[in-house]
């Protein structure tokens, strides 16, 4: 029996015919408790060891005490918060058992649409690749991997962020082994604060005039390194404020010195202002209105500062020349003339000395950081898997404490004064971790009307969770664009119900939404954006029915240049201001190099009429392409565009095709490899259309992936693969297509 079967020539022109149309823009008529800074309350959280640092878990709100500018102050609330004893158990392995075959064609991304009460603990994972070396680059790539692949739990949210690239958008943030490995791979050393190694080598050093003195120079290159860095870190605290409970933001960096050439030889702590008291004051501010806290790891092992092999002698620089050498009586005079000038050279051994200096100075902005967030530091260690290991777990435990404060504290004229906060426990030999304070300045703030409609967008948008305030789906196709690289239609198909639909006199229904669609690249940087306000205008009867099934609006989205991308979008109800949003991967092949390519997949159930596109504003079936949702045991049909297959000499194709299917990351079911021969419809020169069946698998509830592999035999080079995938949901019986409404 064929796996894999080829759907009659009709159902294939109106599969095709839909997915053409569809080418065009259809125009529509508790745990996750965030730390509070307000003038009601102040929230602090703390975590308590013993002498062997292990949490204590058994305090009560008596065993503390709370202070703020010294001051004693009553605590109101107290909570202590136990992530690992509500930790879901690890889930179960599938019944069917994957396949192994196509090992040349790159997975698919598992990337699905989250929750806050699916998250047990959010990890901002920051590299600062800026001030690696070589070697602790690939130390901190390895311990990553082996976190992930073996130490990483359910409910773990997390993004890895290089400083380099800066933050982009918290979408990065995933709880998908395979798309946070991709993320590790593109680790690797760069140039910056810290050359290959991590000292570099002593050199025998012969001062004379002219030489230029170039350290101060070096600060400033430092300086300007260490500034980039320490921007990336309050980009990553200010996109982690809005994500629900207590982050942790775990650093790894070999340099963070705050001390600096200032003139000659002077160093200071004082005259750089990017390090000075009142900057550190504004990162731990960010850090605990954001309810954050940061660890630094130093991943570069157990250090050595004496001499190695590769540290040369200088100690006689100024000495006499070697015994034996013959100089005339000009040359000696002119050497003793010379020697007499020039300042005396230190030493090998205080140079060591200055090293081990550089050592403890290096990890000035390590201590502090954790000091002021009550965050973990982790000093040099051989083993890093380890050491990054306990600071993800210092999470699991804490105290929430909080007392009401006096009004002065948030007094307009108070608002740059920075409060000081000390958490003390009675028990003794116990040891607290909590925060230094926070500016006088509320959380809340008046925002104008279209700062507030831009905000919300943007969070809507850059937040890794789906917002279902307003509850949409969104369904991206790629085609090939004249005038770009590509273009995505993006359907968002959105429930009626959570929208303001105002009647008017003549008994239509008229509402009113910002839509906002944005494609991000791999570094989580927005590329493409499209945006409007859609005005929606309906009749009684339209409106019925729209509220039975929801609708599609459709808008094109332009893509410059080929890449894998997050396609996202956001809806904004501009009556009630509820948002909504939702996300898919997107793969846009190089529609113009030639190469073999495939257009996206529609994916649909058998039972829709061939040929009938989405139109906006009409009723989608559940099993829809705008929406992807399908009942166990349904019938699945998809179509795809092939463009660019070679032709033989009697002008046909060679092309095969074959599907893996995948179900919550994991693979479930792949094909036989089968001739598509039949079954086509030459739209073009360039394009075939192609539609086909999945096979009969009896799908059971979960998150699935349908991969498409496509190989031209007419080809014997590397570009006669291509691939696409479509992700989908199976569900269980349902009348509506969404819940009902909160």
């Amino acid at each position: 029996m064929r796996e894999f079967r080829s759907i009659r020539i009709p159902l294939v022109a109106g599969l095709v015919c839909a997915l053409l149309l569809q080418s065009r823009a259809q125009q529509a008529p508790a745990p996750n408790a965030v730390i509070r800074i307000d003038v009601n309350l102040v929230q602090v959280d703390a975590v308590v060891t013993d002498a062997r640092g292990k949490p204590v878990t058994d305090l009560k709100v008596e065993d503390f005490e709370l202070l703020q500018d010294g001051q004693p102050q009553k605590i109101t609330s107290f909570d202590f918060i136990n992530l690992a004893a509500r930790r879901p158990a690890a889930t179960t392995a599938i019944s069917v058992s994957p396949r192994t075959g196509n090992s040349g064609v790159p997975l698919p991304p598992f990337i699905k649409s989250l929750t806050a009460d699916q998250i047990q603990r959010t990890i901002a994972i920051v590299v600062d690749d800026l001030a690696l070396s070589f070697d602790s680059a690939v130390r901190v790539r390895d311990a990553l991997k082996k976190w992930v692949d073996t130490q990483m739990l359910p409910g773990d949210l997390v993004a890895i962020v290089r400083t380099r690239s800066g933050m982009g958008s918290l979408q990065r943030f995933s709880m998908d082994s395979p798309t946070l490995r991709a993320a590790i791979d593109q680790i690797q050393y760069v140039p910056g604060r810290v050359g290959t190694s991590s000292f570099a080598p002593l050199q025998a050093q012969l001062p004379t005039d002219g030489v230029l003195d170039t350290r101060q120079f070096d600060d400033e290159v430092t300086l300007a390194y260490l500034t980039g860095s320490l921007a990336s870190i309050r980009e990553v605290i200010r996109g982690l404020r809005d994500l629900p409970g207590r982050k942790s933001l775990i650093l790894f960096t070999e340099d963070m010195r705050f001390t600096f050439l200032e003139g000659t030889v002077v160093p200071t702590r004082s005259l750089v202002n990017r390090t000075s008291e009142t900057y550190m004051r504004r990162v731990a501010d960010e850090a605990n209105r954001s309810s954050v806290v940061i660890h630094a790891v130093d991943p570069r092992g157990v250090t050595s500062p004496w001499l190695t092999a590769e540290d040369r002698d200088n100690t006689a620089a100024n000495g006499p020349p070697p015994e034996g050498t013959q100089l005339t009586a000009e040359e000696q005079n002119r050497a003793e003339q010379e020697r007499a000038k020039a300042s005396p050279v230190p030493p090998m051994a205080d140079r060591a000395n200055q090293r081990n200096d550089q050592l403890i100075a290096s990890r000035d902005g390590m201590v502090e950081l954790t000091r002021r967030t009550g965050g973990l530091f982790a000093p040099s260690t051989n083993d890093l898997s380890a050491a990054f290991r306990t600071v993800v777990d210092d999470g699991d435990g804490y105290y929430i404490l909080g007392y009401q404060p006096d009004l002065s504290t948030f007094e307009t004229n108070q608002q740059s004064a920075f409060h000081n906060l000390k958490v003390r426990v009675k028990r003794p030999g116990l040891t607290v971790r909590s925060r230094s304070g926070f500016f006088g300045r509320p959380d809340t703030q008046n925002l104008t009307e279209p700062e507030a409609r831009r905000g919300q967008l943007t969070k809507a948008l850059t937040s890794p969770f789906a917002s279902d305030d307003v509850r949409v789906r969104l369904t991206g196709l790629v085609y090939p664009s004249p005038k770009q690289a590509a273009s995505i239609t993006a359907m968002l198909y959105f429930d009626a119900r959570d929208v303001t639909f105002k009647e008017s006199p003549e008994g239509r229904r008229a509402a009113e939404v910002d839509i906002v669609a944005v494609t991000f690249d791999a570094e989580g940087q927005p590329v493409d954006t499209m945006s409007r306000t859609a005005k929606l205008d309906v009749t009684k009867e339209v409106y019925a029915g729209l509220l039975k099934s929801g609708f599609v609006y459709g808008l094109e989205v332009p893509v410059k240049k080929p890449g894998a991308y997050q396609l996202r979008a956001a809806l904004r109800d501009t009556a009630t201001q509820r948002t909504g949003s939702a996300m898919q991967f997107v793969n846009v092949p190089d529609f113009k190099n030639g190469r073999l390519t495939l257009s996206g997949i529609v994916l649909t159930e058998e039972t829709q009429k061939a040929g009938e596109p989405e139109q906006s504003l009409r009723a989608p079936q559940p099993g829809s392409p705008a929406r992807r949702v399908f009942t166990p045991g349904a019938n699945l049909v998809y179509a795809y565009q092939v463009l660019n297959a070679r032709t033989d000499a009697n002008k046909k194709t060679q092309l095969d095709s074959r599907i893996r299917l995948f179900r919550n990351g994991q693979q479930v079911y792949e094909s036989n490899a089968q001739n598509m021969d039949q079954g086509n419809v030459k739209l073009d020169s360039a394009r075939l259309g192609v539609a086909a069946r999945v096979p009969s698998l009896k799908l059971t509830p979960g998150s699935y992936v349908l991969q498409v592999i496509v190989q031209d035999n007419n080809r014997h080079d590397k570009y006669g693969v291509a691939a696409q995938a479509i992700d989908f949901e199976v569900e269980e019986t349902s009348l509506e297509p969404f819940p009902p409404p909160r």
